[in-house]
């Protein structure tokens, strides 16, 4: 039986339903936020266990085994840092990094600026957890070193300026940046 028709047939038998344009699994689980769901009280507990600087490492070594095979495999070149964001964005929504908005990179300067919303395991963190978990510690470690090895941020090591765990609209993340601006 194809995806196609398992779809069709799971949603005749109520199995699967649209709801509020989410899609349900029996009219209780949001289809689309399970695997975050997982991921953030693995990843909270972690956070609890460990420490957030210890999520930090975490995730960015995972990101440059990451960062690497992007290299490898999808041939990301030094040369070529406006078709890598292209390409590292519209990866990082597909898989469920959220969305990301490059607004200020300066490479050779080591200065970025960038904002993430709509990240499944940072918003089912935040209706759980609130502002106790540091979930977010981890996408900052996979980021600051994705900036560093496909966009050639020199030294990147992101640090958190705004947070939806705080109550802001979205998370955002710098290297760099408030250092040679007004807002310190």
């Amino acid at each position: 039986m194809s995806i196609v028709n398992y779809l069709k047939e799971s949603i005749l038998k109520r199995l699967i339903k649209v709801e509020d344009g989410r899609v349900k699994m029996f009219g209780k689980i949001d289809y689309i936020m399970f695997p975050g769901v997982a991921m953030a009280e693995f990843l909270h507990q972690i956070g609890k266990d460990m420490g957030e600087d210890y999520l930090f490492d975490l995730g960015y070594k995972a990101g440059l085994d990451g960062a690497n095979e992007m290299i490898e495999k999808l041939g990301l070149f030094a040369n070529s840092i406006p078709t890598n964001m292209n390409i590292i964005n519209s990866m990082f929504e597909t898989l469920g990094f959220g969305k990301m908005n490059i607004k200020v990179m300066h490479s050779e300067d080591g200065q970025i600026l960038l904002t993430l919303v709509e990240h499944p395991v940072i918003e089912y963190a935040k209706l759980k957890y609130g502002n106790k978990t540091r979930v977010c510690a981890l996408y900052r470690g996979i980021f600051s070193i994705h900036a560093e090895k496909d966009l050639k941020v020199k030294n990147c090591k992101l640090i958190e300026t705004q947070c939806v765990l705080k109550g802001d609209a979205f998370c955002e993340w710098s290297s760099n940046y408030f250092k040679k601006s007004k807002k310190t």
